[in-house]
């Protein structure tokens, strides 16, 4: 053996005649305190854990909704519905009026232009026939017996009334005032005035000259009057209150 090898050999074993080094001492863990020490496994009421949170809906179930939301929901969705049917009762309602407003309008056009024609046309020609009426019964109350007259008379009084029968049935009807009625501008035009010395009949209807007619309550031909005038001292005071429109108490 070289000497390179017997000190390589005394390198690789220890060697007791050394002085060996001691190992290091590891410094002491402080001191914990009492009240500091290591939290155990009961926890304060304040630092307790929060409660497990409730189950979930199983895989495949739909999620449990609050009664009362549900509740809520319903009640709002009547209400919504409830609005509906009121909105559209009311447009029905509206739809409903427009159609008879128009109805209306189009019956009021047609018998303004076409109807009120036909009846004043067809009132015109009854009114002939009832001048005839009135002559045949004046005729009668002269001439009776006679072969050629009566034929005549009779037929004038059944025309008459088919007059009146077809007017009827047109919905119209004739302006006859009485003797003594008021004067109702409306209805009545004043063809002449007849002489009367009793206040009480100033201004009132004295007899007919032709009759109106109406069709369905419209005017459509005012009847001919004579009207009462009063002549006289007794007669001054009822003037001046016709004419006023004021009557004495």
């Amino acid at each position: 053996m070289t000497s390179h090898d017997e000190n390589a050999l005394s390198d690789a074993v220890p060697r007791s005649d050394l002085p060996q080094e001691e190992p290091a001492l590891a410094a002491p863990e402080p001191a914990v305190p009492q009240d500091e020490a290591a939290p155990s496994d009961q926890w304060p009421d304040e630092l307790s854990p929060l409660s497990d949170p409730p189950p979930g809906p199983a895989a495949g179930e739909e999620p449990q909704e609050s009664p009362t939301r549900l509740q809520a929901e319903l009640a709002a969705m009547r209400s919504a519905m409830e609005q509906c049917a009121k909105m559209s009762r009311e447009a029905v309602e509206t739809a409903a009026r427009c159609q008879r407003d128009t109805a209306a309008l189009q019956n009021r056009v047609l018998q303004r232009h076409a109807l009120h024609p036909a009846v004043r046309a067809a009132g015109a020609l009854a009114e002939e026939l009832f001048r005839l009426a009135d002559l045949a019964r004046s005729a009668r109350a002269v001439v009776t017996g006679c072969p050629i007259s009566d034929p005549m008379i009779e037929a004038a009084l059944v025309a008459e009334q088919v007059a009146e029968d077809h007017l009827a049935g047109l919905e119209a009807e004739r302006i006859m005032p009485e003797a003594g009625a008021d004067l109702d501008p409306g209805r009545h035009k004043i063809s002449g005035t007849q002489f009367t010395d009793n206040p009480a009949q100033h201004a009132t209807v004295a007899s007919i000259v032709s009759s109106g007619l109406t069709y369905r309550g419209e005017v459509l031909k005012r009847a001919r009057v004579l009207v009462f005038q009063c002549r006289g001292a007794a007669c001054s005071d009822a003037n001046s209150n016709k004419e006023t429109g004021h009557e004495n108490a």
